[in-house]
């Protein structure tokens, strides 16, 4: 027994000088390093790094802004610890050399989309795509189009895995994946809305009651509650997506079109803009109309809230951008633009992402200053040029679409194709 328990110590001390971790073998065999310990060492490593960055050697402060973009960069758990640090850094920097690394490490990190190319083309609808919504976890892509199909893809190969029908006439067809990843909705001209089993993709349940083709679907955050808008009937109605109870009917201005509708963050407030531009709040708890938000602004199509849920952007056909406290009802700012506005998105950072008329791009804003941010060309242009010119024909994108982690974006509109960018793969 002696012996045995001898061996025992030993093994333990040879693990020790190998890992340079004391305590690293277990019962099991599994490594037990703390994760706290593990994070110590990684800051250790960043603080090096970022020292590095103000050497008087050109080629170390390279080697070393090198090696931290490749930390921020990498998508793992590891960059979250990294940036962490970064950000700390820069509050108490001194040297402005330095400091302007450190921003650009940031950025890099919040804003993935300014590394985004487009990286392929998912082809088989036969008319404009009008709804894209992915999956939770962004392995699937559902699309709606007035062929009268929703077509399921794998947006990191461009399979397309099930082509879904039902919806009867050649109207766009609006789509949404709840947030656990269960269910997919779909309406369109049929004037219903149909539930999908969003792993086997077969069919639930037909809900009805609209009597006008259906044009936005949105879920509450906790996925218990889906809201459908329609074209002319003048409502937006509250359902059970298991049960298929309707639950409310909510009543929009008279012979109005509804465009868009979306649930704030906390799914107190759920917004509906319609056609003239005007968008109303209900409150989620009791259905009551909770404010209108007062605007002279003509057309409206997409509507989105801010991460945080402090900010509501609306798009409109009279080229603005409103951005709006929803709570409070006050435009806080109007981004101008140079044509008609289509949709709009928010990534997870809060940046704003929007298309227009005949452009085939998708512009980033800084929603609260209104600065431009970047860019994305989206439909190819001519060999050699990196901006469009008069004459050129872009087809419009009318849908959006970013994953939750805000790493992938598809876009569609009347091409029929869908677009889907991101950070080219190693």
């Amino acid at each position: 027994m002696a012996k045995q328990r001898r061996l025992f110590f030993y093994l333990v001390a040879v693990c020790s000088i190998f890992s340079g971790c004391s305590g690293c073998l277990s019962i099991g065999g599994s490594d037990t390093t703390s994760p706290l310990l593990l994070e110590s060492r990684l800051r250790a490593e960043t603080a090096k790094l970022v020292e590095a960055l103000g050497d008087d050697s050109y080629a170390v402060r390279e080697e070393a802004y090198g090696e931290l973009w490749s930390k921020v960069t990498n998508s793992s758990r590891e960059s979250d610890t990294v940036v962490k640090y970064l950000q700390e850094r820069l509050e108490r920097e001194s040297d402005a050399e330095v400091k302007q690394r450190l921003e650009q490490l940031i950025d890099a990190y919040l804003r993935p989309w300014r590394r985004f190319v487009v990286l392929r083309k998912l082809v088989g609808h036969e008319r404009a795509v009008w709804s894209v919504a992915f999956s939770p976890d962004g392995t699937i892509l559902a699309s709606g189009s007035v062929d009268n199909t929703i077509r399921i893809w794998n947006p990191r190969t461009g399979d397309c895995l099930y082509k879904l029908q039902g919806h009867g006439e050649l109207t766009p067809v609006a789509v949404a994946v709840s947030p656990d990843g269960k269910i997919l909705a779909s309406g369109g001209g049929d004037r219903k809305v149909r539930i999908w089993d969003a792993k086997t993709f077969t069919l639930l349940r037909t809900l009805q009651g609209h009597t006008a083709e259906i044009t936005c679907l949105a879920f509450s955050p906790d996925s218990k509650v889906l809201v459908s808008g329609a074209g002319f009937d003048e409502t937006v109605r509250v359902w059970n997506p298991v049960t298929g109870e309707c639950l409310h009917v909510l009543t929009m201005q008279e012979n109005r079109f509804c465009c868009s509708i979306g649930f704030s963050p906390d799914g107190n407030l759920l917004a509906a803009g319609n056609e003239d531009g005007k968008v109303r709040l209900w409150d989620s708890q009791n259905w009551c109309l909770y404010k209108e938000l007062e605007n002279n602004f003509s057309g409206g199509y997409f509507l989105a809230f801010s991460p945080d849920g402090t900010m509501l952007a609306t798009a409109h056909t009279c080229s603005k951008i409103g951005i709006w406290n929803p709570h409070a009802g006050e435009c806080l700012r109007i981004i101008d633009l140079d044509g008609p506005a289509w949709t709009v998105v928010f990534s997870p950072n809060g940046d704003l992402f929007v298309t227009k008329e005949r452009d085939g791009a998708v512009y980033v804003y800084q929603p609260v200053t209104g600065e431009r941010l970047g860019r994305l060309q989206i439909w190819p242009l001519p060999a050699g040029r990196s901006l469009p010119r008069p004459g050129d024909y872009l087809a419009e994108v009318r849908a959006l679409a970013l994953t939750k982690d805000g790493k992938m974006l598809a876009a569609a509109g009347d091409e029929g194709s869908i677009f889907i960018s991101g950070i080219p793969e190693k």
